[in-house]
């Protein structure tokens, strides 16, 4: 993912290597932990999926559901979060979340062209964003969106519209799969995660119901849901519900093996599974 500077066009940088800055859906605190030291959790403690509480299934470019994607700040701002992007068939509902500017203070935001690095004219308005949050519903299909470049920018307010403050890339269409994650033991964290390719990389962006610890293990797994093996590779810890995280695998290779996206109770209860995924194209 690219970020740009503020009008200067200057080039921001790539979303890639370690851990991504955190913001909380509810709280809107940045919170950085690594899970990186949790240990793999043996196969017998893998629960079955509650079928019964299941999300929309796998979402393909195109299709039907939410795609989460990662805002990042610029100019050293803080002001870093997620959009969600729900399809409404011809029309989009687009969700901002980001840490909180000035109280109360409205701060423009948009759809783009281009992307964050090489940013283009505004192609729809979205509601300004005011303590951190943009809730918009725009005359465009989620495909639209993704079948040419296009990026989500927020600005420092209006009368400082050229100075940037954070911006996501959407990802072009057949670049990103978003899957669901089911509920696990009457958790209350369902949730999504939207896997975007960046070459030999993969962000993973997920988004669940806040739990109640500071940070939540979490991992991607080998086998599926209902037989979970070890930990393939470690994901940013949830943090209010949040995780973003850069990954050295392609997402194709992602997709053609056999791997889940599994979300822990806590550290200490990393025993105790409340939300996990299949990797599917």
């Amino acid at each position: 993912m690219h970020f740009r500077n503020s009008g200067s066009h200057t080039r921001r940088g790539r979303l890639r290597t370690a851990t991504l800055a955190l913001v909380a859906i509810s709280a809107l605190a940045m919170i950085a932990c690594s899970s990186d030291d949790e240990p793999s959790v043996p196969l017998a403690q893998a629960p079955a999926v509650d079928e019964s509480s299941a999300m929309p299934g796998p979402r393909g470019s195109g299709e039907g559901g939410d795609l989460v994607i990662a805002v990042g700040e610029l100019n050293s701002s803080g002001q870093t979060g997620i959009a969600t992007l729900t399809a409404m068939g011809e029309q989009t509902n687009v969700i901002v979340s980001i840490a909180p500017g000035a109280a109360g203070v409205p701060q423009p935001i948009h759809v783009h062209s281009g992307a964050c690095d090489t940013l283009g004219g505004v192609e729809y308005p979205l509601t300004s964003v005011v303590d951190g949050s943009s809730v918009t519903v725009i005359d465009a299909a989620l495909s639209s969106l993704e079948g040419g470049g296009n990026a989500i920018n927020v600005h420092l307010s209006g009368d400082e519209a050229g100075t940037y403050v954070a911006c996501g890339d959407i990802p072009a269409g057949g670049s990103s799969v978003t899957i669901a994650l089911d509920e696990l033991n009457a958790s209350g964290q369902p949730g999504s995660a939207t896997l975007i390719a960046d070459g030999s990389q993969t962000t993973v962006v997920v988004s669940v119901a806040p739990g109640v610890a500071p940070a939540q293990p979490i991992h991607i797994h080998a086998g599926t849901c209902d037989t979970l093996g070890g930990v393939e590779l470690p994901l940013t810890s949830v943090a209010a519900g949040i995780s973003v995280t850069s990954v050295d695998s392609s997402l194709q290779a992602l997709i053609d093996g056999e791997f889940a996206i599994n979300v822990h109770e806590s550290p200490e209860n990393a025993g105790n599974y409340v939300s996990c995924g299949a990797i599917e194209g």
